[in-house]
């Protein structure tokens, strides 16, 4: 077996729990942004399974896989912004399970882009290192929730260290 195809099938594994963490998180989180935010990365999760399932079909079939840039394209996710003065209590109580999420793709994240670095071939470099991007995309929006809900709370707290 391929390192590439290795490489991949712990991905998969690692996208399949992602996407359960996602799914479960949703229902147990009380604040409707976080909520919504939960059930697309859940679907953008579940949409890599597939990409990688059939890479990992396509590795069974023929020595080397394809790459085309941009084979996943996820919309934006946008959440409303809230003004100072309206955290809600469940926001503060989701505030652990963002940072929870954004701490696992943050471990996807670097995963591939390490993938990327050390794969032996270029198709194999290409594909993991747009894994990685896709993943950051992830990042960059649990980052902006997080920042926005602990910076409602510091304000709440009567607290703003920047």
């Amino acid at each position: 077996m391929s390192d590439t195809r290795k490489i991949l099938e712990y991905a998969l594994t690692m996208e399949k729990k992602g996407a359960a963490f996602y799914r479960e998180q949703a229902e147990k989180v009380e604040d409707a942004e976080i909520r919504k935010l939960f059930h697309r990365l859940s679907q953008f999760e579940q949409e890599h399974v597939k990409y990688l399932e059939n890479k990992i079909d396509e590795l069974r079939e023929k020595a080397d896989i394809t790459f085309e840039p941009a084979a996943i394209s996820e919309e934006e996710v946008s959440f409303a912004s809230r003004k100072k003065g309206e955290l809600e209590e469940e926001s503060k109580n989701d505030l652990p399970i963002i940072r929870m999420a954004y701490l696992i793709e943050k471990d996807f994240h670097d995963f591939y882009k390490k993938a990327g670095q050390k794969a032996k071939g270029e198709k194999a470099r290409q594909l993991f290192l747009e894994l990685a991007a896709w993943e950051e995309k992830h990042l960059n929006y649990l980052y902006r929730m997080y920042q926005q809900l602990i910076q409602e709370f510091w304000f709440e707290m009567g607290f703003e260290p920047f």
